[in-house]
C-alpha cells in the first residue's frame, strides 16, 4: 500500500505544483523541525522511516520501532503541500487518485466549530494492489499559514475473508481521531 500512497501522492503533488503559484518561503509551520525522530501516538513509539521532498511537498512516514516500510502494521504520515493554499487544492485530486483502490465510499468528518474549508478528517479504506490486505486510513487535512498539511494514521488489516477483522480498528476510531486532532507532528526536510 505504501507504493500506492507514494504513487498517489507523487501524482497529486505534480498536479498541485502545476496548478498553484510557486511556493513561497515556508514560515512557522515549516520551520526547521526539532530533531525529534520518534513520536509516541496511541501508546506506540514510531520512528522516522522515510523523508521524501519534491518540488512542492514534503512527506515524512513514521513506523513502529522494529518494523520496516515493507512490513509495517501501523503508520503515521505527515505531508506538507506548500503549493496548495486551500483544502480544495488537494482533496479532489487526492480522492481521484485513490479512487481505484477505494473500498466503499470515503467519509468526511467535520470538527464542531471548525470551518470545513480549514480542516477535515477523511476516513477511507483502501485495498492493496495485490489484494493481500486492506489499509484503514484517517487523514486530517488542515490549512496552515504556509500551505496545506495532512496528518495520516494508517493501519494494515489482513484480508481474512471475515468482516470482523476491521472491528477492533473501528472500535478505536474515535480515540485515534481525537489523537490526530491533538498531535503536532514535525516535518523533516531530510532523513
Amino acid at each position: 500500500m505504501r507504493a500506492i500512497t507514494t504513487a498517489v501522492l507523487s501524482a497529486l503533488l505534480a498536479g498541485c505544483a502545476a496548478s498553484a503559484p510557486p511556493a513561497a518561503p515556508l514560515a512557522s509551520a515549516a520551520s526547521p523541525a526539532p530533531e525529534v525522530r520518534t513520536i509516541t501516538f496511541d501508546g506506540v513509539t514510531y520512528v522516522l522511516a522515510s523523508v521524501d521532498v519534491s518540488r512542492a511537498t514534503t512527506t515524512n512516514e513514521y513506523i513502529p520501532e522494529g518494523q520496516s516500510l515493507k512490513n509495517w502494521t501501523t503508520l503515521l504520515g505527515v505531508r506538507r503541500f506548500a503549493a496548495a493554499r486551500e483544502l480544495n487544492d488537494v482533496l479532489p485530486k487526492y480522492l481521484g487518485l485513490i479512487k481505484p483502490v477505494l473500498v466503499g465510499k470515503p467519509e468526511f468528518l467535520k470538527r464542531k466549530d471548525v470551518d470545513a474549508s480549514q480542516e477535515v478528517m477523511l476516513v477511507a479504506l483502501l485495498v492493496a494492489p495485490d489484494k493481500s490486505y486492506h489499509e484503514y486510513n484517517l487523514h486530517r487535512f488542515f490549512r496552515t499559514a504556509d500551505g496545506v498539511t495532512a496528518y495520516q494514521f494508517a493501519q494494515r488489516i489482513p484480508r481474512t475473508g471475515s468482516a470482523s477483522a476491521i472491528d477492533p480498528v473501528i472500535k478505536r476510531q474515535a480515540q485515534r481521531i481525537r489523537l490526530l486532532y491533538d498531535v503536532s507532528l514535525p516535518v523533516h526536510a531530510r532523513q
